[in-house]
């Protein structure tokens, strides 16, 4: 059995040269330190993040901006980034689009991944998926937070925004369950 320890390097480096991400294509980005990024996971879901980073990129239209914040735990066989782009007062999608299997071979990492190897779990107030890796090391969690109409994060306590990610662990044998997802969900906070 293959152990998520022996990819971490490996795995570090394509989580932090992820450029694209989605829809969203970049003119510059910025590291930001992690301390000061506005995505964040409690402390309580992961205590020790070997690896961290907060990269700020500026959106083609040099309107808008993104954050993607990435970390592994070496420790607890961990690793994840979420992808987070604040929508301001005066902005709200006209249409919203519905969330698929699709979505998730958009991320350069999940590209292997068969549509028929990913199940959706039930997440509230969020869409998620959950599958394992094609060379079966490691187990995922793929979300989206879902905006309402008027492109608000439901939820409490986060600003209006785009929030979406995923977050990997060593094989257990087993896919995400809800109550595991929601675990981590909770823990993020978006400001």
């Amino acid at each position: 059995m293959i152990k998520i320890q022996n990819h971490i390097p490996v795995l570090a480096l394509i989580f932090f040269g992820i450029a694209t991400i989605g829809n969203a294509a970049t003119s510059s980005a910025n590291e930001i330190s992690p301390a000061d990024c506005p995505v964040q996971v409690d402390s309580k879901f992961v205590e020790k993040k070997s690896r961290q980073s907060c990269v700020k990129h500026t959106a083609s239209d040099n309107k808008s901006h993104y954050y993607l914040s990435s970390w592994v735990s070496k420790e607890e066989s961990l690793f994840s980034s979420i992808y987070y782009q604040p929508i301001g007062g005066n902005q709200y999608w006209t249409k919203r689009p519905k969330i698929e299997k699709k979505h998730v071979k958009n991320w350069t990492i999940f590209e292997k991944v068969e549509l028929s190897d990913i199940t959706e779990i039930s997440c509230k107030d969020h869409t998620c998926f959950s599958f394992k890796m094609p060379d079966d090391f490691a187990e995922c969690l793929w979300f989206d937070r879902n905006l309402n109409k008027t492109g608000r994060l439901s939820g409490h306590g986060n600003k209006n925004g785009v929030l979406r990610g995923f977050l990997c662990r060593s094989k257990t044998g087993d896919l995400y369950t809800s109550d595991e997802a929601m675990k981590f969900l909770t823990s993020i906070s978006a400001k």
